[in-house]
């Protein structure tokens, strides 16, 4: 009796450990969706979906980028201004950032833990002024990414997220700025350290003196108009299958020109497929080996109680 009540024993103890490692165990392999669209006004340039051809993308009719990303990898780089072709809204209109479409947070997430839908965010130009956001090597100053020279409002908040860039770290994630009506204070810089050596940075964002100066950059002013669309509205470009997905170009809290352009964004639940992987729906399964641990514990018990009592009686 006292073998069994032990061999009993040590078989809880094994469902016990083995529950606490099954959360390990079914987030292992995870995949998420990270969609990105841009939005009603404009369409993402070959050269930025051609940069993303390390991960395993899907474009739709709509031009929406679906990536399949691991469960906690970093964020695939965000669309910047310069990834984004206006086409005849150049000019009259400019970026002004990627948001969350489900939570309306401006800026994407340092890692992928979840599906998620980013869409570009527009602005009209009504005060134009330029900005810069440059990707440099702390150690050296050299721009180790091509720098992004777009045009946004004086007093716009714009908002920007790090380039993921292969054999360097970035210090500082985000960064903001209010746009200045002096071009030459409004740059952002990200500073980053090779990982060559094995270094990493507690480096910040700075802003310098000067910044880069676009050879051919075109600043619009026009005169206040107001632009209604109505939630009927649908994109042109709105795929034919059952996904559909347009933009919600709203301005940020502190933008009050009169022209500031809104959208309707609808974004159907197929627009985001589920995660590729059983381990996402692994609660379930959870709670199977939990209660197959109290079940083995019960009866545990009762043998042990039942063997007590047998003693007694003897």
């Amino acid at each position: 009796m006292k073998k069994l009540l032990s061999a009993l024993l040590a078989l809880v103890v094994v469902f016990a450990a083995a529950v606490g490692l099954m959360p390990g165990a079914l987030a292992a392999g995870t995949t998420y969706t990270v969609t990105y669209s841009a939005g009603a006004k404009g369409t993402f340039t070959q050269a930025y979906i051609s940069s993303l051809s390390g991960y395993s993308v899907t474009q739709s009719a709509n031009g929406n980028l679906k990536i399949t990303v691991n469960a906690g990898d970093p964020t695939p780089n965000a669309p910047t201004a310069a990834d984004v072709d206006l086409g005849t809204y150049q000019g009259s209109y400019s970026y002004k950032g990627v948001y969350a479409a489900s939570s309306e947070t401006d800026g994407v997430a340092a890692t992928v833990t979840e599906n998620v839908t980013y869409v570009v965010r527009y602005n009209a130009v009504v005060s134009g002024v330029e900005y810069s956001v440059r990707y440099v090597d702390a150690a050296t100053g050299a721009d180790i990414a091509t720098p992004v020279i777009s045009v946004g409002n004086t007093g716009d908040s714009m908002s920007f997220t790090a380039k993921n860039i292969t054999g360097y770290a970035y210090g500082t994630f985000t960064s903001s700025i209010v746009l200045n009506a002096d071009g030459t204070k409004n740059a952002i810089v990200f500073q980053y350290t090779s990982t060559a050596s094995g270094t990493t940075t507690t480096t910040t964002t700075t802003t310098p003196t000067t910044p880069p100066t676009a050879a051919a950059t075109t600043t619009t002013t026009t005169t206040a108009t107001t632009e209604t669309t109505t939630a009927a509205n649908t994109n042109t470009n709105t795929e034919t299958s059952a996904e559909t997905t347009t933009a919600n170009d709203t301005t940020a809290a502190n933008d009050t020109t009169a022209n500031s352009d809104t959208s309707e964004v609808t974004i159907n639940d197929n627009d985001v497929p589920l995660a590729q992987n059983n381990g996402q729906n692994g609660s379930g399964t959870v709670w199977y080996w939990v209660g197959g641990g109290v079940a083995v514990a019960g009866l545990a018990s009762w043998l042990i109680i039942a063997a007590a009592k047998r003693k007694k009686s003897k």
